[in-house]
């Protein structure tokens, strides 16, 4: 996700206290927590990236999308995960419940209904003129939002957007997954980072931000640099270039950028929060498990994706492709809700460093020349993209406060 996957909270409580120290405080403690995540963004995407291309090349099962159903569908992962750190969270207001299994109870309703009043305020923000509704209609829901029920519209969305993520995420992870083994990593974490571009791009078009001129250079230079690495001469060496890697590449960062302008606009809350993030996430996973197994018969009789059970040591290597993929993403939310996208972006670009090093580290060739000018070019235009933003951002808060 980049900086247009969840806009900014509306009103943090803490935000209305000018100049107090406690919202230093805590202003502090959120980005100490958002940093700590990021890094374990950073390093799960590598070991992610390092694992995958590991096991379609040196141990030779080279079945993408069965590896992309077990990552996708290992994201229900979250929910137990999301619900620990609720327990812990809500540990002082739980602490009258009589036993564990009590206190469970509790917290399962209390965080339930904080889901719910984020569906709830999320329905109405992107359908408005479908909830012109009497204040007894309102009540009705309020009072809905504090029982363990949903409104059939707000169950209903919820299935549709879930269903959608859950497959419109599937087409740049399938291509990622089929381009790990044709290009390097580092080309390719390189090129699927400029998603973020890609949806800056889609949100011009497509939500009517306005264009400007410093930004729209920006990506210029960072599509420049996808350029450098698919069109200037190649060193890499044992196939790790294929001429179909970057255009695939391209063709994937691409939907990864729809994708996080339809999730900005349908799928993101009015107040970002970690809970409904998270939440949303395993939905998705236990769609992509009941849902997206159906390719598999059709690739295996198509004789395209023959399929095959992995051996118990491949098996494991999937494992570990499933568990680092979700803590990467359940890692990137809590970074954008924590701080803000800028920041979450930002910082994930450090991604093609990194992995450009483990790709030297763990192959032992050096990451050709193309890849060192185009990562450059993309840092680069990502550093200008995010100084424009927070200008932005700056002129926003000032207007408000105004």
């Amino acid at each position: 996700m980049s900086y247009d996957s969840i806009s900014p909270p509306a009103q943090d409580p803490l935000d209305t206290i000018p100049h107090s120290s406690s919202s230093k405080s805590a202003s502090r403690s959120r980005s100490m927590v958002a940093l700590a995540m990021l890094c374990m963004c950073i390093a799960s995407f590598v070991v992610q990236t390092e694992l995958a291309q590991f096991v379609q090349q040196t141990s030779d099962f080279r079945k993408p999308y069965f590896i992309l159903y077990i990552g996708h569908s290992s994201y229900m992962l979250i929910l137990p995960i999301q619900f620990v750190t609720e327990y812990f969270k809500r540990w002082h207001s739980t602490r009258s419940a009589s036993s564990f299994r009590e206190r469970c109870k509790q917290v399962f309703q209390e965080a339930f209904a904080d889901f719910k009043g984020d569906l709830a305020a999320l329905v109405r923000h992107v359908r408005p003129d479908d909830y012109q509704t009497t204040s007894l209609e309102e009540a009705s829901e309020d009072q809905l939002v504090k029982s363990l029920h949903m409104s059939p519209r707000q169950l209903a969305y919820l299935v549709r957007i879930t269903l959608a993520l859950a497959i419109m995420i599937t087409v740049p992870a399938y291509l990622w997954y089929i381009t790990v083994n044709l290009i390097s990593t580092a080309s390719l974490t390189a090129v699927y980072n400029t998603a973020c571009f890609w949806a800056y791009l889609f949100s011009i078009l497509l939500l009517g931000e306005h264009i400007v001129t410093r930004k729209v250079l920006a990506i210029v230079l960072c599509i420049l640099g996808v350029l450098f690495m698919a069109f200037w001469s190649s060193e890499d060496t044992e196939n790790r270039h294929n001429p179909f890697g970057i255009p695939m590449a391209v063709m994937g960062a691409v939907a990864y950028g729809y994708y996080e302008v339809f999730y900005k606009q349908y799928a993101s809350p009015p107040k970002a929060s970690v809970l409904f993030a998270n939440v949303v996430t395993g939905l998705m996973g236990i769609t992509s498990l009941f849902i997206l197994w159906i390719p598999i018969p059709i690739l295996h009789f198509s004789g395209y994706e023959v399929f095959e059970l992995p051996s118990w040591t491949t098996l494991g290597y999937i494992f570990g492709i499933a568990v680092t993929g979700v803590m990467y993403n359940a890692g990137f939310m809590c970074v954008i809700a924590l701080v803000n996208p800028v920041f979450a972006a930002v910082g994930i670009m450090l991604t093609i460093p990194a992995v450009a090093v483990a790709d030297v580290l763990v192959t032992g060739v050096m990451v050709p020349m193309s890849t060192i000018v185009g990562s450059v070019c993309i840092l680069l235009g990502f550093a200008a993209l995010s100084y424009e933003l927070s200008k932005d951002e700056d002129d926003s808060s000032f207007e408000a406060q105004g």
